[in-house]
């Protein structure tokens, strides 16, 4: 089966966003859970930057009937706007995000995504009404859910998604930036990209305005054990090729993936914050399941 089991993008390697709404509310057929995750969350303030503005975040829980706990939802932003205004406006997009998913039970995983995008959008947004420093500011947000059903993407700005399989990565995200655009409009081709003067340029940001010209969803995702997820700022894909990502994907553990991403970025002199999040696809954990009274917010140690 390919990446997307109902979206096929006219690109082989990249999937169109959804452009309609109409399934995002079918309801999902219960499975029983079959997988676990190894996760690691990296965010680096780079060679050349003085402050992190990036911001990672995930929500784990109990796997049902099972002992252990797996990644539910992996957030990851990039602000902009200043020191303290992106550093501000990631922050509060994925704790937003997060904290929406984690007590909305009753919705789809997509619609709950889509949500999560407007109610993190409107929070950037009303908090930099707060503060004249914070004018302007904004940020990149990019989600991913995982179920026994399938999993769902949702993002707005350049943040990108990857899944990895047996060598071999597909982007599930599509940047929202001018270049896309002109890609995507004929305007320019893709030897044009890389030295276009807007190629950084967003088409779309989180929290600049009351609300988002355009929801990006997309799902549901097949994946398989083996098969690993990569969230990722530009500080990451601008300077290490897809192809280098791949390589790296293939490592023995979450971990070891994070940090030799991150030590291929800094050898490629990225000039921006470094951040991605991990996560592999395992087979369930054996074991008794251990009482647990609520989920877990995983960030990446100091």
């Amino acid at each position: 089966m390919g990446l997307f089991s109902k979206l096929r993008g006219r690109h082989a390697k990249q999937a169109e966003p959804v452009a309609t709404h109409s399934y995002w509310d079918d309801p999902e057929p219960p499975r029983e859970p079959w997988f676990g995750t190894d996760a690691a969350l990296l965010s680096d303030t780079g060679p050349a930057r003085e402050h992190n503005e990036d911001c990672v975040l995930a929500l784990a829980h109990p796997i049902p009937g099972r002992a252990g706990e797996r990644i539910r939802l992996a957030a990851l932003a990039d602000g902009m706007g200043g020191h303290q205004a992106g550093e501000t406006a990631s922050r509060i997009a994925v704790e937003t995000a997060i904290e929406f998913h984690r007590r909305e039970s009753e919705k789809t995983t997509a619609r709950c995504l889509a949500d999560a995008l407007d109610e993190a959008n409107r929070a950037v947004f009303d908090h930099a009404g707060t503060n004249p420093s914070l004018e302007g500011m904004g940020t990149t947000l990019v989600l991913l859910a995982l179920s026994d059903g399938g999993a769902w993407c949702a993002w707005v700005g350049d943040s990108r998604a990857y899944r990895w399989r047996d060598g071999q990565i597909e982007q599930i995200t599509r940047d929202d930036t001018v270049v896309r655009e002109l890609l995507d409009q004929g305007v320019i081709d893709e030897s044009q990209v890389a030295a276009h003067p807007e190629r950084s340029v967003l088409s779309q940001a989180l929290g600049t305005k009351p609300s988002l010209r355009r929801l990006n969803i997309a799902g549901p995702i097949e994946f398989t054990i083996g098969d690993r997820f990569l969230l990722c700022s530009d500080g990451l894909h601008d300077v290490v090729p897809d192809v280098v990502l791949a390589e790296a994907l293939a490592g023995t553990s979450a971990r070891a993936i994070a940090d030799a991403l991150l030590q291929r970025a800094i050898a490629s002199r990225a000039d921006d914050n470094i951040s991605c999040v991990v996560i592999g696809i395992d087979a369930l954990p054996v074991g008794t399941p251990r009482p647990r009274a609520t989920a877990a917010l995983v960030r990446d140690p100091p």
